[in-house]
């Protein structure tokens, strides 16, 4: 039987370019690191966790029209946000997906400009535009208030069951800040497989709000919503389930655990009527790259609790989304507790 280990390198080795489309592989090489150089100035998004209810390769360099939008490319979506070597651009062809959708309210028109994830985890990349050429930075020193930052008043994503919970992160970046457009990026993690299809998000007021958000001031006002499609690739791969740890006194299940170039899902399990969510949450959890380079994600990884019907098992959810898509040839072995799986290569 194969296992998803050897369909994502299938899937890897399956990327075969033609002599015009490895010119536009440079061409998008250029410009992703034009973009990468122009980000690396400003700062790593803040987390802001929120408890709330196989694209074509050509498509990470062929922008089409569509009814709602216009589509930009793979690249110019997620190499921003998600990295820009070459391996990065061949996974944004592999897991992402180009959408175009928009609406427009008093002069501000909001796209979804692509979507790209795994079971669990997806990233969502907007444009918000408006008329006029008005800069709008992404935090604004009102008087007496110096420390502000941009948020929605209201925004979501149905995405998934909203039986179950699920968590995410928001940020702003500004790819040309003498342009009338900045971009959104939000990503969504669920305790249960996202379910993928007809998408709808909706927003609210575009305001600066104080860090301490009890004062705000409003930049656009007005309502959006957008429905599309979502039906990117899943390119995640299962971790050995029933390892079992100890932690704290009690004995630590892992019963599910996947990760994928953009994310990590584990889920564990402990057998016993007295527990603690601060202790069970600050299980460690690491990823180890083959250069060496170690990622704490104990704290990033959002997390859930509940318990079995009978009340005598505690299952907590942990994962959420990396800050860059992480190739799985370059990561060496992730740790849950005191677990260590090594991740295999070719």
């Amino acid at each position: 039987m194969r296992n998803r280990f050897e369909d994502y390198w299938q899937d890897m080795d399956s990327l075969h370019y033609t002599q015009e489309q490895k010119k536009r592989l440079a061409s998008a090489a250029i410009h992703a690191a034009e973009l990468e150089q122009q980000q690396q100035s400003r700062k790593r998004r803040p987390v802001r966790r929120t408890v709330l209810a196989m694209a074509a390769v050509f498509a990470i360099f062929i922008g089409t029209a569509s009814a709602t939008g216009v589509l930009k490319s793979l690249t110019e979506i997620f190499s921003p946000v998600l990295g820009s070597s070459e391996k990065q651009i061949e996974l944004m062809g592999v897991m992402g997906q180009a959408i175009g959708a928009s609406d427009t309210n008093n002069g501000v028109t909001i796209t979804a400009d692509g979507i790209i994830g795994d079971k669990y985890n997806a990233c969502i990349v907007y444009s918000i535009s408006w008329d006029g050429e008005d800069t709008i930075p992404l935090s604004d020193d009102w008087e007496e208030n110096p420390d502000t930052y941009l948020m929605f008043e209201f925004d979501d994503v149905d995405l998934r069951d909203t039986q179950g919970a699920s968590f995410g992160t928001s940020w702003f970046i500004d790819n040309d800040p003498t342009d009338n457009e900045i971009q959104y990026c939000r990503t969504i993690s669920g305790d249960t497989e996202l379910l993928l299809g007809k998408v709808t998000a909706t927003f609210k007021n575009l305001q600066y709000v104080s860090t301490d958000r009890t004062e705000s001031n409003t930049v656009f006002e007005g309502n959006w919503k957008l429905q599309f499609d979502a039906n990117y690739e899943d390119s995640s791969v299962p971790l050995d389930s029933g390892k079992v740890f100890p932690y704290k006194g009690m004995n630590v299940t892992i019963s599910n655990a996947i990760i994928s170039p953009i994310g990590i899902h584990i889920e564990i399990k402990v057998d016993t009527p007295s527990w603690d969510s601060g202790d069970l949450n600050n299980i460690p959890i690491k990823l180890t790259k083959t250069d060496g380079t170690v990622l704490d994600l104990t704290e990033t990884c959002g997390y859930y609790c509940w318990t079995s019907d009978d009340h005598t098992e505690v299952i907590m959810g942990r994962g959420g989304t990396f800050d860059e898509i992480i190739p799985l040839d370059e990561i060496k072995s992730v740790i849950i507790g005191n677990v260590t799986y090594t991740v295999p290569h070719k």
